[in-house]
């Protein structure tokens, strides 16, 4: 369960309702202690139980007392007020109750994930067989909280940007066995797939891509035709002796001051032998009769947005005749590059505890684009940022293409707001140019969220946590349907 983007409750609340103990806050909730049951789980990822003292920043120096050594990289952080930024004005109960809301979505999303990510390695195991999954549910009926990926209004919640991830036709799932990390491909096109596999440690305190711990170059590997199998696997212990000796030495190396990224990115795919070819696509014939059949593959270039063309390789192993822009542009969509990130250590064990990051939107130069009036924003960080929120302002209806992603401070991430189309007669917010969206988006990280959460209230971070049930992640609040293979 996840309560919905606050940028559409606070279309039907007042400042008066932004309290966890609110009347309207049990009004739109409907389930008695259901704050203190996510409360509970929040408790187990996220928030310090009373009188704990956060681990040392990987950022900034301590925050409280540690064990370990300090880290400083590239000079103490200037914290920088922006429109992005949270406005000091509120109060910190209404600031704790826009940082329950996020949480409470990654939360959601990170369940979800969990459980696909167990359904759909299973698909060849002979005691699961699982093709894949439906979870409950879809879409609110009103703004309030709920298992629903899409918020009342069509606005997309974490989680639906997430299931964009686990439920691709080409997955990469990392999980955690024992003491090894291990990782599998999925692979539901009736294509075998080509590509490259890497692994790497971001640490928490990174400034530059130099700073990054190469684990696994980039390595050839496939995943066959609607299989799934292992594709890597490697202890923890020796994994945090590699980052150790790789890192820089004024870098910590604890599992705690790092996460790993694990990435697999199609390069090309091959016909199954008696399989179908997904895109092949039947175009006009000459008038001799018959059709023209044309198919596809996506390249690394058109995995970063190159246009159709460009994105198909002039020779495809298997699949014979060169692409049109029609298979080139499904395959484009289809085969992309998937990342999956480990953390070693809960959220609340980790580096996390300094400054937060300081986010920013930029418009892009010729940023409003098409007919559809989509805008082009450009997300930046001061520092690795986790689980990126970013959310249109109150009454614009329509949606980011990205959101809930970590952001790497020499990495901006591009995103595309498309405006829902407006009905003929309706009324709404008025159309935007791409610079008014960069100043009024909302941007929210998961570390800014864990500290407004528990400066808005120290002590209700420990509620539940010493006594009660404590809920697993994967099983949080989830209705699954699983879809079984006869």
């Amino acid at each position: 369960m996840s309560f919905p983007s606050f940028s559409v409750y606070q279309t039907v609340t007042e400042l008066g309702d932004w309290d966890l103990s609110s009347a309207m806050t049990d009004f739109r909730l409907r389930h008695a202690g259901g704050v203190q049951e996510l409360q509970r789980q929040m408790g187990r990822h996220f928030l310090h139980a009373s009188g704990e003292t956060p681990p040392v920043s990987a950022f900034d120096g301590p925050v409280g007392a540690s064990d370990g050594p300090t880290v400083t990289i590239g000079g103490p952080d200037v914290i920088v007020a922006g429109p992005n930024t949270t406005n000091s004005s509120e109060s910190p109960v209404a600031l704790q109750y826009k940082a329950f809301t996020h949480l409470s979505q990654v939360q959601q999303a990170l369940a979800y994930e969990t459980a696909a990510g167990v359904w759909r390695r299973g698909r060849d195991d002979p005691a699961t067989r699982t093709m894949g999954m439906l979870y409950w549910q879809l879409n609110d009926i009103w703004q309030g909280p709920s298992w629903s990926s899409i918020n009342h209004g069509g606005q997309w919640k974490l989680l639906h940007h997430a299931a964009r991830r686990f439920f691709a036709p080409v997955y990469l799932s990392a999980w955690r066995d024992g003491d090894t990390l291990r990782a599998s491909l999925v692979n539901d096109l009736p294509l075998d797939v080509r590509g490259l596999l890497s692994v790497d440690a971001v640490l928490y305190a990174a400034r530059s891509e130099a700073d990054v711990v190469t684990l696994l170059p980039p390595t050839a590997t496939h995943a066959a035709a609607l299989t799934a199998a292992p594709a890597w696997s490697g202890g923890l212990a020796s994994l945090a002796d590699a980052v150790t000796r790789q890192a820089q030495p004024t870098q910590l190396t604890y599992t705690s001051d790092y996460v790993l990224r694990l990435r697999f990115c199609p390069t090309a795919v091959q016909a199954a032998v008696g399989l179908p070819n997904p895109f092949e696509v039947e175009t006009a014939g000459d008038g001799a009769g018959g059709n023209d059949t044309q198919v596809a593959a996506a390249s690394s270039a058109g995995l970063t947005g190159s246009s159709a063309n460009e994105s198909c390789m002039s020779s495809i192993a298997g699949l014979g005749a060169a692409p049109g822009s029609a298979a080139c542009a499904a395959a484009s969509s289809a085969l992309v590059c998937g990342e999956a990130l480990f953390h070693p250590t809960e959220f609340v064990d980790a580096s996390l505890w300094g400054p937060p990051p300081v986010l920013s939107a930029r418009a892009l130069p010729g940023a409003q684009t098409g007919d559809s009036g989509a805008l082009v924003l450009e997300i930046s960080s001061d520092v690795v940022a986790l689980w990126v929120a970013v959310e249109p302002p109150p009454g614009l209806a329509g949606n980011f293409n990205a959101s809930g992603f970590m952001l790497l401070p020499w990495q901006p991430q591009v995103v595309v707001f498309t405006p829902d189309p407006v009905e003929e007669g309706a009324t709404g917010a008025a159309p935007m140019t791409a610079e008014e969206l960069a100043s009024k988006v909302t941007l929210r990280s998961l570390q800014q969220s864990m500290q407004e959460y528990e400066a808005g209230n120290p002590s209700s971070s420990a509620l539940g946590l010493l006594n009660g049930v404590s809920l697993r992640l994967s099983v949080l609040g989830l209705t699954i349907f699983i879809l079984t293979m006869l």
